[in-house]
């Protein structure tokens, strides 16, 4: 390309593409962010989508399984789908590869309160902590039974 010589849309999509993935919404905004028309942007990705460069259900996978293997609960996984825009139809192909060990829970809260009984302040920073990775309150509630089932007792006598 001649210095001076203005990029195609497409070549703007691909050299975004070449630092990172992005979700064919996410690639749009960024599109738009550099300049690009709507029309140009949804044309630049219809092509790279057309040429297998693009593909947001590889994309979801791709989100799911990068989420999961940070401990992260559906919850939190499913903020992460939506933050980064792949298309609500594809999240339920994707989630169901979701799979998190049930001990997840338990063992983040082990290590949050280090084999310590906790007061009820540090029992609330245990619960607020896994409610933000994304884990449900049924789950939450089970961890936190398990934790304190697992101390021993305390030896007072």
């Amino acid at each position: 390309m001649t210095k001076g010589a203005e990029e195609t849309p497409q070549q703007i999509a691909l050299n975004l593409l070449n630092r990172r993935a992005y979700s064919s919404g996410e690639l749009m905004d960024k599109l738009q962010q550099k300049g690009v028309s709507l029309d140009d942007a949804e044309s630049a990705c219809y092509e790279l989508q057309k040429a297998h460069l693009l593909n947001d259900e590889a994309y979801a996978s791709d989100v799911v399984r990068h989420y999961a293997a940070k401990h992260y609960g559906r919850g939190r996984i499913e903020q992460e789908l939506y933050r980064r825009r792949v298309p609500g139809e594809l999240w339920q192909d994707a989630l169901a590869e979701y799979s998190t060990d049930e001990d997840t829970p338990l063992r983040l809260i082990e290590q949050k309160l280090q084999g310590e009984r906790p007061d009820r302040a540090a029992q609330k920073r245990a619960v607020d902590m896994l409610y933000r990775r994304g884990f449900d309150w049924g789950t939450i509630q089970q961890a936190m039974k398990q934790y304190l089932a697992n101390l021993p007792e305390d030896e007072d006598d």
